[in-house]
């Protein structure tokens, strides 16, 4: 566009130059000189867009999935003694989630864990596994204490019931539970012993190691932020990674697709 608009100030500047008479035809010495200085001028400022133009940051572009290393995800995303399973055990198909308990995505996306789940009943079940954000602490990981310890008493119905429940009352990025609420209480809403609880959630050691490892796990098959998600298929060590909230629908069509391949 400014290839266009030079030229038309340079008729305009030449316009606005002439002297017009009705009589005088004498060529003016004077007028020849200041257009010329006029001329040379928007030359130069033609130079300077031209360079400002070369000098222009490149278009960010989308960023590169990592490369995930097959094998090494096989045996990253087998179940482990620490996993809570939701649903069949010997269902075909796991949906894996590295998750934050903080995390607005997170609460979204736990809304299309529970589609599936209810979609998909004998054929997937789910896991979840801890991957708080450092900017969601220390509330994540105190999250993630709380649930392993719902675990601890009443395995998969009291870990998921907790995580269930705090993602559907509680405000993500560290707003909370409402009306002054604690986890505590929470916890004795769903059933949970809360004196045990309390004891529990009041240590905490061996959850911050579990979280340690399932962070640098996590991060070796790809997981940089939350949710991070693998559908997995334990027999074949086949996956899929799910990148983000993604809808019900983008999931469901992952899962026809390796249902499909069984």
């Amino acid at each position: 566009m400014k290839y266009f608009l030079l030229p038309a100030l340079a008729m305009l500047a030449l316009t606005g130059c002439q002297v017009v008479g009705p009589t005088d035809t004498t060529p003016s010495t004077s007028n020849d000189a200041a257009l010329e200085k006029i001329m040379a001028q928007l030359e130069a400022m033609n130079d300077k867009i031209a360079e400002l133009e070369k000098a222009k940051p490149a278009e960010p572009t989308a960023p590169v999935a990592p490369t995930i290393d097959a094998e090494k995800a096989k045996e990253i995303l087998a179940l482990k003694d620490t996993d809570y399973i939701q649903g069949a055990a010997d269902a075909p198909l796991t949906l894996i989630e590295y998750s934050d308990f903080e995390c607005p995505f997170c609460k979204r996306f736990h809304e299309t864990v529970g589609q599936v789940m209810a979609a998909y009943d004998g054929k997937v079940n789910f896991i979840f596994r801890h991957f708080p954000l450092s900017f969601h602490e220390p509330n994540a990981t105190e999250m993630a204490i709380a649930v392993e310890c719902a675990g601890d008493q009443k395995g998969s119905e009291g870990f998921y019931a907790l995580a269930d429940e705090y993602y559907t009352q509680a405000g993500m990025n560290k707003i909370g539970l409402p009306d002054g609420k604690t986890v505590a209480d929470l916890a004795e809403e769903v059933g949970l012993d809360r004196a045990a609880f309390e004891a529990c959630t009041a240590d905490g050691a061996a959850t911050r190691e579990l979280i340690k490892t399932s962070i640098a796990e996590a991060s070796q098959i790809g997981v940089q932020g939350t949710p991070g998600s693998f559908l997995f298929n334990p027999k074949t060590g086949d996956f899929v990674s799910i990148r983000g909230a993604q809808p019900y629908a983008n999931v469901q069509a992952q899962i026809e697709a390796m249902l499909g391949d069984l």
